[in-house]
């Protein structure tokens, strides 16, 4: 059967097409609930994570999960006394929060694809994110409810970290931008 079947909650499509599980010490956050009305969208708000980490983590696989209408998101790290103040969802203006500010402060963990409502970012074996002790995980919010309908969801990210000593390849995050590209509106 060569049916394309989604990998469950924890678990990635591996090389070979099949679902593994995602290996590596799991960190789990749900972040709160959103409402949204039918055809508004959100934008402008933050929402954080502080990890209360007293270690180094190696992060070698990040998944979301959400149902609240998430167009995109952008998920960043920093020290925990950036931008401080309480976790949960708050205006980033309130914190001065940009994401530039944040990746020079502390990096890039991951982009959410459009729309995905379960994604698994997984590097290959031994590479892996460096997230420094005592740090706080943020995003940026940009909900669109294209329905009829009201949307209520949240969204819930999980790191998979593996051990300092199995780290073969220290990642960088890498920004590019391409403004000569240009597709005229309506064109095939």
């Amino acid at each position: 059967d060569d049916a394309c079947v989604a990998c469950a909650v924890g678990s990635y499509a591996d090389a070979t097409g099949a679902c593994s599980e995602i290996p590596g010490e799991v960190r789990s956050h749900t972040f709160g609930e959103f409402t949204t009305q039918a055809g508004e969208e959100v934008t402008g708000l933050c929402q954080s994570w502080t990890l209360e980490n007293d270690e180094e983590l190696w992060i070698n696989a990040v998944e979301l999960v959400q149902n609240q209408a998430s167009h995109h998101s952008n998920w960043t790290f920093v020290p925990d006394d950036h931008f401080e103040g309480p976790d949960g969802v708050w205006p980033c203006a309130e914190r001065e929060y940009d994401q530039i500010t944040a990746a020079i402060a502390g990096g890039v963990l991951y982009a959410q694809s459009t729309q995905a409502t379960h994604e698994v970012q997984k590097f290959p074996p031994g590479a892996a994110v460096k997230i420094p002790k005592r740090a706080r995980i943020i995003s940026d919010v940009h909900i669109i409810n294209a329905t009829g309908a009201e949307v209520t969801g949240s969204t819930s990210l999980s790191i998979y970290a593996i051990p300092e000593a199995e780290v073969t390849a220290k990642l960088t995050p890498l920004h590019m931008t391409y403004h000569g590209l240009a597709i005229p509106p309506l064109s095939s």
